[in-house]
């Protein structure tokens, strides 16, 4: 992988946020150190980077190496010169295996391995199985760890229609109730189950303070939902996401569509006590390809960087694509801006952003620096603007397809419907309660 996203080739820690490590399998596939030299020191400073990008301490990072070997098969130390070649060099009828041992089964004097066979143990590491509500069987921990992220349980007896009826009369606009939930499920990873709107830990350091979360925007719309929450004895993180449900609802109905957004009760409030600050510095968006954001130019392009944070909150190409479309016409841009707002119509959920996007009276100019224009072909006036990460659903074959889909005359009611849908799945990706 490319050393180039180092500042300083020599020092780890100087790698361009928000990339991970380049060395793979420093600890568990491949001990032969960075760049294939065998020096410990080197080889230690890229884990406890790369442990510290996925926000574990130095304690937590040898307990699961440790662990990990304990309960496990420790890898290395045999000839791994004899290996056939990687997944993607392999021929094809190895589909997809890669690194095949000559040595038929691997075993004994075989074996790439370092020789550390079945040395088990009653008491395994538990760190990647998310917090306790993901725990299956008796055997988790009683404890609650601060490494879990953990989250009070939330009251579900409120009264919603009470709380919808409180947050519609206290007039934010829809932009800033759509901006707010969503950047409050948007930290959500797969990879290891942290973030989400769950313990509506946006309201908390260091989350209420990051530049993509906007927090002047956030104070004053914190300011706004935490007496209602206070009042209803709704959680502040169900009453965040409510309002979000409610700016879509408002922005369908402005486009003429009736349409309910599911919304489950119970989240609770974590404190600062449950919140190990630290920890979540990894969490901090770099980027918001859905709200059309980049805090700096990076190695990678803006569009890569979107398709990675899709793939971390689980969604899928489609969803993406409609989320970006709807998100980009209820004017949800951070900072206000009017890139890619392709609509005559901001705050209504249209489907004027395929409309537009696909429609071939219009030419784009490039500006420099992933900026471009949107011009009339007949007359050459200038109809929007937009970036990168808009065009690029013109330009990929794959999103493109998806783009004119939901661009169809007779699509809006689609349109519409899949939005909710991928919205809901954001809000609710570390309810695993629900599960």
């Amino acid at each position: 992988m490319a050393k180039d996203r180092y500042g300083d080739g020599d020092d780890e820690t100087s790698l361009e946020n928000p990339l991970a490590a380049v060395q793979m399998g420093l600890i568990c596939v491949n001990p032969e150190g960075v760049d294939g030299k065998p020096d410990p020191m080197r080889t230690a400073a890229a884990v406890r980077e790369t442990f510290a990008r996925m926000a574990m301490n130095d304690a937590q990072t040898a307990a699961l190496t440790c662990g990990g070997h304990t309960v496990g098969k420790a890898h290395g130390n045999g000839d791994a010169g004899v290996l056939g070649p990687d997944p993607e060099g392999a021929n094809v009828d190895q589909q997809g295996l890669g690194w095949a041992n000559p040595h038929m089964h691997g075993v004994a004097a075989n074996a790439v391995s370092s020789g550390i066979e079945g040395a088990w143990t009653a008491n395994p590491t538990h760190r990647d199985m998310g917090p306790k509500a993901c725990y299956f069987g008796p055997d988790g921990a009683a404890e609650d760890l601060i490494w879990q992220d953990p989250i009070p349980s939330g009251r579900t007896d409120y009264d919603i229609d009470t709380v919808k009826a409180e947050i519609t009369a206290a007039g934010l606009s829809i932009a800033e109730m759509v901006s707010t939930a969503w950047d409050s499920a948007r930290t959500y990873r797969g990879s290891d189950r942290r973030g989400g709107a769950n313990g509506a830990r946006i309201r908390l350091p260091p989350q209420k303070d990051w530049a993509g979360n906007e927090p002047d925007r956030l104070a004053k719309v914190l300011a706004v939902l935490a007496p209602i929450a206070a009042s209803t004895g709704a959680s502040l993180a169900d009453v965040i996401v409510l309002a979000g449900n409610i700016g879509v609802e408002q922005a369908a109905k402005a486009a003429g569509i009736e349409l309910p957004v599911p919304f489950s009760p119970g989240r609770g409030d974590a404190t600062e006590a449950q919140t190990d600050a630290d920890s979540f510095a990894p969490l901090e968006p770099l980027h918001d390809g859905y709200r059309n954001w980049l805090k700096h130019d990076y190695a990678v392009s803006a569009e890569e960087m979107m398709v990675e944070r899709t793939q971390l909150m689980g969604l899928t190409a489609a969803e993406m694509t409609v989320l970006v479309g709807g998100m980009r016409v209820m004017g949800s841009n951070h900072g206000g801006s009017k890139h890619g707002v392709f609509t005559d119509r901001v705050g209504a959920l249209t489907n004027d952003f395929f409309v537009n996007l696909t429609d071939m009276a219009y030419r784009w100019d490039s500006l420099g620096n992933g900026l471009y224009e949107v011009r009339d072909r007949a007359d050459g006036t200038v109809k929007w603007t937009a970036t990168r990460l808009d065009l690029v659903f013109g330009s990929n074959s794959i999103l493109r397809a998806y783009a004119e889909v939901y661009a169809q005359d007779n699509n809006m009611q689609s349109f519409v419907s899949s939005f909710v849908n991928a919205w809901t799945k954001v809000m609710n990706a570390d309810r695993f309660d629900l599960r």
